[in-house]
């Protein structure tokens, strides 16, 4: 769990960039992952920029 109290904004609005960009790569891979239980993770401040991030890294993973 990202303790958002210690952490700088950058630093945080960084670490949820990663974890949405490794989820949609784990996904093109056919890697089960657990959405849902990682979104439990992430404060509440920084879950709908990780749901964008998701969805762009989702979309740049698609093959083409």
């Amino acid at each position: 769990m990202i303790n958002s109290k210690l952490l700088t904004p950058q630093y945080i609005y960084a670490s949820v960039d990663f974890m949405a960009s490794t989820i949609a790569f784990m996904e093109r891979q056919k890697k089960p992952i657990d959405v849902l239980m990682i979104e439990t993770k992430i404060p509440c401040d920084y879950l709908d920029f990780f749901k964008e991030q998701l969805a762009h890294y989702r979309y740049i993973y698609i093959p083409r």
